[in-house]
């Protein structure tokens, strides 16, 4: 799952974000009736794991991905590339929650895919996003590269904004930067609340059983949660992480890290 922000939210540069990226517009490349491998199923299969933090199954998929595109090394799908990318960018996410795990190279292969598809389509807002997350997972695992990879991320969030500005994964991208932009750089815990409530209205709106990606909704409620607590309204993360089981009742990163974490804050009952 997605990094938590345990207590208080940590303030980090932009581009040190790790955040659930944004998915708006239909990503060129529709599979065929002839790839039966990659199907809807396969994209339910991807999430239910992401959910359930369900690595075996996550790493599974990434092999999948890659017979694929070696398969098809000039003309693949840009959907394979961005599922492949997404599917390493969360592995890279779990990884960092294992000190005993070494780099797989996740973020490398992610990075290499989605340059690709940005190159041959640069309005493709989805791909150009999750670029810019990658960027900030590497400047996460290390810091040095935060002068060359962060202007990189800024420029990637900002051009998918500007692409997809009503994308309820594009707007749940910024509110996320904005929990960790520091005040002087335009952040704030405000602008990303009325920011990820804005992407959950967005979201409503969307149709639940839309084609994939059509991740976000979990994501946003986690976030909603955080941000919430952070500001010292204990009662409304309860209910945004409550309100995200209600989607997905094994939605573990609520179950295992964030509920825990809200209950050692609330106040102990007599």
């Amino acid at each position: 799952m997605l990094r938590d922000l345990p207590g208080a939210v940590r303030a980090k540069p932009i581009w040190a974000l790790g955040i659930a990226i944004a998915i708006g517009c239909s990503l060129p490349g529709a599979l065929s009736a002839s790839d039966k491998v990659i199907d809807e199923a396969f994209f339910a299969r991807l999430d239910k794991a992401v959910v359930v933090a369900d690595k075996p199954v996550l790493l599974e998929c990434r092999s999948v991905l890659q017979k694929q595109l070696s398969g098809k090394p000039n003309d693949a799908p840009s959907m394979w590339r961005y599922a492949l990318a997404y599917t390493d960018w969360r592995l890279d996410q779990m990884r960092l929650k294992d000190s005993k795990e070494h780099d797989g190279g996740y973020l490398k292969e992610a990075e290499t895919n989605l340059h690709t598809v940005v190159a041959a389509e640069p309005s493709n807002a989805e791909a150009r996003a999750l670029l810019g997350g990658v960027f900030g997972e590497e400047i996460g695992a290390s810091a040095s590269l935060g002068m060359t990879l962060g202007p990189k991320s800024q420029e990637c969030l900002d051009r998918a904004s500007k692409d997809a500005p009503s994308n309820p994964r594009v707007v749940l991208q910024m509110a996320v930067s904005e929990v960790f932009t520091p005040k002087a750089y335009g952040g704030s815990m405000a602008k990303a609340e009325k920011d990820l409530r804005r992407a959950w209205a967005l979201f409503e709106k969307e149709p639940a059983d839309k084609a994939w990606p059509n991740w976000g909704r979990l994501d946003t409620l986690a976030w909603l949660g955080q941000v919430l607590q952070a500001q010292g309204d204990l009662q409304g993360a309860r209910q945004a992480y409550n309100q995200s089981l209600a989607l997905q009742p094994d939605f573990k990163w609520v179950t295992e890290t964030l509920l825990p974490a809200l209950d050692r804050k609330s106040p102990k009952k007599p």
